[in-house]
């Protein structure tokens, strides 16, 4: 099994060039390679961590900034 799909129908790996599924008999004509899915899939995910990411920067950055105005404030106190 050199490449494989996955049936629309069933779910189930079949080999790729088989016209119907051997499960189920839904016809193959329109199915995805196995690859091809798990490309979209693994394009998703890396845009939601990539996402992800880029909101913890911020709100790091953020707080970063609200700690550096704070320091500030208290390093420009006069000494008691």
């Amino acid at each position: 099994m050199d490449k494989v799909s996955i049936c629309h129908e069933c779910g189930r790996t079949i080999e790729s060039e088989f016209l119907f599924c051997p499960w189920c008999g839904a016809s193959m004509e329109n199915g995805e390679s196995l690859s091809a899915q798990f490309d979209a899939v693994f394009t998703e995910v890396e845009a939601i961590s990539l996402a992800m990411t880029g909101s913890r920067i911020d709100k790091i950055e953020s707080r970063l900034g609200e700690l550096e105005n704070d320091l500030s404030l208290f390093l420009s106190r006069p000494a008691p």
